[in-house]
C-alpha cells in the first residue's frame, strides 16, 4: 500500500486481544425501554399541495486537466476519515486504522461496510456486513479495542457526538429492531431506547442524524418511518402518501423517494411534514444520494442526473453526467463533485470550478474503476475501485 502518512506498523496492544475474548452481555436488555418513552405518536404528511423546487439553468462543464491523479490506498472496499482528518479507517481484509504515526491492523475485522467517529475523533465504532456481522468500538488515543461483538448492526452513532455514549440498532432477525445505547467503559448491558416490531426483518434500514440526537428506522420499502429522539426515546411514526424505498438526509431534515405513482422525485420535510416535488420523471426514476450535510441531493431521473439545492429550493440538470455501463454515479460528501465510474476510467465533474476531468487507471493491474464512492470526512474526495469481493485496488482522488 502506498503510504498516506508517515506510518509505523505496530502490533495491537495485548489488551486488545484480551478485550475481544472477554464475555460481553447480550444485546437484549433485561429492562424495559427507557422511562418516559411512552407510546408511539402517529402523524401523517401534510395534505397541502407539494412545494415544487424551482428549475435552474443546466450546469455545464468544460474539459480540464485533473491535478494530481489517483493515489493508491491498497486492497480495500472503502474508507472513512475522522472529523479532524487525523485518522482514517481502511476497509481492508483485515481493516486498518491509520493515524499520523501508527498503522493498526484489526484482527477479526474482515468485512466492514461502515464506521463512525465521535465528534472529537478519539473513538470509532465499526460495523461489519451480513457476511461477517461484527460490531466494535475502538479508542484511537489508547490504541485499545473497547468492545467487540458478533451482531447484525446496520447503523450506529455517538450520542450528540459524545465519545462515552454510543447508540446503535440491532436487527434481531426476529421481526424487531432494537435501538440501544451503551455507555463507557462499554461493559454493562445496553439501555433500551426503543423496541420496534416490524413486519419482516429482511431489508430493515436505519440511520442517525449528524448531530447524534435522532434515529430513523424503516423497512426497505415502506409507507412510513420511525423518528426516535435518543435522549428521551420519544418516537413518532410518520406516514407517507405512498409505499416506496426511502432515502433519509444525514441531517434528518428530509426523507426522499422516487414516486412511481406521481412519476416524480419527492421529499418530506421532517420539521413541518410538508411534501416537496424535486423533479418530474416521465420514465425511469432511479438513484438518490445526499451529500454529507443533507442539503444537496443527486437525482437520477429519466436517464439524466439532476442536482437539487434543497436549502435554496432549486434543482439543475447536470449536463454531460451519465451512467457508464456497469459503473456507478455518486456525489462527494461535501456536495462539490459528481463522479461516474467505468472499467478503465472514471469521470469527475467539479461543481466548484465547473470543470470535467476524465481519469484513467494507471495500468492494467490497477483493477477496474466501476465503483466511485464519497469519502466521509473528506468533502471533495472520491474513493475509486475496490468494489469486488476479492478486495480490489482502492484509489483516492481529490481534485486540485
Amino acid at each position: 500500500m502506498r503510504a498516506l502518512v508517515g506510518a509505523v506498523v505496530v502490533a495491537l496492544l495485548p489488551a486488545v486481544a484480551a478485550a475481544q475474548d472477554d464475555p460481553l452481555p447480550h444485546d437484549t436488555p433485561a429492562s424495559a425501554p427507557a422511562s418516559g418513552a411512552g407510546p408511539i405518536a402517529q402523524v401523517a404528511a401534510s395534505a397541502q399541495p407539494p412545494v415544487r423546487l424551482a428549475q435552474r439553468p443546466p450546469l455545464r462543464f468544460q474539459a480540464g486537466k485533473a491535478g494530481g491523479g489517483l493515489k493508491l490506498l491498497g486492497k480495500a472496499t472503502g474508507l472513512v476519515y475522522a472529523p479532524d482528518g487525523s485518522t482514517h479507517v481502511l476497509f481492508g481484509n483485515p481493516a486498518t486504522i491509520i493515524t499520523k504515526t501508527n498503522k493498526l491492523s484489526l484482527a477479526r475485522h474482515h468485512s466492514l461496510f461502515a464506521a463512525t467517529f465521535s465528534r472529537d475523533s478519539s473513538r470509532v465504532a465499526m460495523m461489519g456486513t451480513t457476511v461477517e456481522p461484527t460490531f466494535s468500538i475502538f479508542d484511537i488515543n489508547a490504541g485499545k479495542l473497547l468492545l467487540f461483538r458478533i451482531r447484525r448492526v446496520p447503523a450506529a452513532a455517538f450520542v450528540r457526538g459524545d465519545p462515552a455514549r454510543l447508540a446503535y440498532v440491532n436487527d434481531t432477525e426476529r421481526g424487531e429492531l432494537l435501538l440501544l445505547e451503551v455507555v463507557a467503559p462499554f461493559t454493562a448491558a445496553p439501555r433500551a431506547i426503543r423496541r420496534l416490531r416490524v413486519p419482516s426483518w429482511y431489508g430493515n434500514r436505519a440511520s442517525f442524524s449528524l448531530d447524534g440526537k435522532r434515529a430513523f428506522l424503516h423497512e426497505s420499502t415502506t409507507d412510513s418511518f420511525y423518528e426516535v429522539e435518543l435522549e428521551s426515546g420519544k418516537t413518532r411514526q410518520v406516514r407517507l402518501p405512498e409505499r416506496e424505498s426511502l432515502t433519509i438526509a444525514p441531517d434528518g431534515s428530509r426523507v426522499c423517494w422516487q414516486s412511481s405513482k406521481a412519476k416524480a422525485t419527492r421529499c418530506l420535510r421532517t420539521a413541518d411534514l410538508r411534501l416537496e416535488t424535486v423533479a418530474d420523471c416521465t420514465s425511469y426514476a432511479g438513484h438518490l444520494q445526499f451529500d454529507g450535510s443533507g442539503q444537496r441531493l443527486l437525482v437520477e431521473c429519466s436517464g439524466k442526473y439532476l442536482l437539487a439545492d434543497l436549502a435554496a429550493g432549486a434543482v439543475s440538470l447536470l449536463t454531460g453526467v451519465r451512467l457508464h455501463r456497469g459503473g456507478g454515479v455518486s456525489l462527494t460528501s461535501g456536495g462539490s463533485g459528481v463522479s461516474a465510474g467505468s472499467s478503465t476510467y472514471f469521470d469527475f465533474f467539479d461543481l466548484r470550478r465547473r470543470a470535467f476531468y476524465r481519469v484513467f487507471r494507471p495500468n492494467r493491474d490497477a483493477g477496474e474503476l466501476y465503483s466511485t464512492d464519497p469519502v466521509p470526512g473528506l468533502p471533495h474526495a472520491v474513493a475509486v475501485g475496490g468494489e469486488n469481493d476479492t478486495y480490489g485496488q482502492l484509489f483516492l482522488f481529490t481534485p486540485r
